[in-house]
């Protein structure tokens, strides 16, 4: 069953849309050189908030984990350096986790739709789609919301198979979202993607897989800050339930600091304009070295600061995202993480 969850999970990621109202496929359409790193919770202590409508305030910072982590690291690259890429003429794009580089996902990126082609792996397993499942039409706003159905040929651990399914989307919210961390994302977009695949196995073994994903998206990055798996499914084998939580790494601000960085304060974060200084350390010189980087470590920002007498890095002018404050005082340097808004 493992694998048929598997086989409708692949898709999940096919899901492409940016937290702005209004998207379009030239800034949130994945690219070659892509990557989306997350970490993937099998469990956790509280029920998800599903309210849909505009307006809403989606609080996901109290949870605990209560099993096991796994992480991801999703890589966009050419069609043709895939496995089996042959079987899917007509793909642009490609996927595969970095962490096991066994399993590649083919996509069609032409025009407004992105379309998932199917995939392959060194099992051998494998899916061609006939009929591409259409997972994003762009652009894409709130209120939107649109169906498909997908169907193909392939082998399920090198028997032969034949898959069908169904996809409805809908843009169904707007609001501000606190993920684990305390960390606060204004103006997001919540997706909730419904998927079914009916797998058959050379007329002898049927499986009904069906998967709720509930997305939610923020203008400083392409792929999802949190999203939220239901997995049902009925087989020969009998029934199967699965329940994954997937952070974004990029959106782990203020997660996992060093010891020393409990001697600074930074605040508001997400920040539009200025961004606050508190330091707690009789160490600390008043005259500290700022710089701000950025995800891939440029620097975008340098300047001295005299805390005695300004306790604000003004900030309003990078664009938004992600980025890196470091401060340098006496030879030590002590990091946090901010969004600018």
């Amino acid at each position: 069953m493992k694998k048929l969850l598997f086989l409708i999970a692949f898709v999940s990621l096919s899901t492409f849309i940016n937290a702005q109202l209004s998207l379009t496929s030239a800034a949130f359409k994945p690219i070659i050189g892509d990557v989306y790193q997350t970490k993937e919770y099998d469990t956790v202590s509280f029920t998800v908030d599903q309210t849909i409508g505009t307006n809403k305030f989606w609080n996901f910072s109290s949870f605990y984990i209560n099993g096991p982590i796994h992480y991801q690291n999703i890589t966009f690259t050419t069609a043709a350096s895939g496995l089996n890429s042959s079987a899917f003429p007509g793909a642009s794009l490609a996927s595969f986790d970095a962490l096991n580089t066994n399993e590649y996902k083919y996509y069609k990126t032409n025009g407004a739709n992105f379309e998932f082609m199917g995939m392959a792996d060194n099992v051998p397993s494998s899916v061609s789609f006939v009929n591409n499942s259409i997972d994003a039409v762009y652009p894409i706003s709130y209120g939107n919301s649109y169906g498909d159905t997908y169907s193909g040929v392939g082998t399920y651990s090198s028997s032969s198979a034949s898959y069908a399914g169904t996809l409805n989307l809908v843009a169904s919210g707007t609001g501000t979202v606190v993920i684990p961390g305390n960390v606060t994302f204004t103006n997001c977009l919540q997706v909730i993607t419904t998927r079914t695949l009916i797998t058959n196995v050379q007329s002898v073994f049927t499986a009904t897989v069906m998967i709720k994903e509930i997305n939610y998206y923020h203008s400083s990055q392409k792929f999802p800050i949190i999203s939220f798996l239901y997995q049902t499914g009925n087989s020969s084998f009998g029934p199967a339930n699965d329940f994954h939580l997937l952070l974004n790494k990029s959106s782990l601000v203020g997660l996992k600091e060093n010891s020393g960085n409990s001697y600074i304060t930074i605040y508001p974060n997400p920040v539009a304009g200025k961004l606050k200084l508190i330091l707690d350390n009789k160490n600390l010189n008043d005259l500290l070295n700022i710089t701000i980087t950025d995800l891939t470590g440029k620097i975008v920002k340098e300047e001295k600061l005299n805390y005695g007498l300004n306790t604000e890095i003004d900030v309003h002018k990078l664009t938004s995202g992600f980025y890196i404050l470091n401060i340098n005082s006496k030879g030590i340097n002590y990091n946090k993480k901010f969004v600018k808004e």
